[in-house]
């Protein structure tokens, strides 16, 4: 006798599409934000210090995007990957 798979899983942790949205532009205001305070700030130690912080930023939005967003658009046939 043949089982079906468990889909449950795949399903529980499927984000909908206005959470998926909401993780990719909340993030890209939360960069924007940190990026403009960079190009008005004047000290090297504390451009120094908005670099990092960007880079961080970044690295946390796009593992969100790459782990959650674009899947649940794949997944949608909005996007091919």
């Amino acid at each position: 006798m043949a089982t079906q798979p468990n889909n449950t899983t795949k399903y529980a942790a499927r984000p909908k599409s206005k959470e998926a949205r909401a993780l990719s532009v909340g993030g890209h205001k939360v960069v924007k934000e940190v990026f403009n305070e960079h190009q008005k700030t004047l000290t090297k130690a504390m451009k120094k210090k908005l670099v990092k912080q960007i880079y961080l930023k970044l690295s946390a939005h796009a593992k969100k995007e790459e782990e959650i967003f674009y899947p649940a658009l794949k997944r949608q046939g909005r996007i091919t990957m």
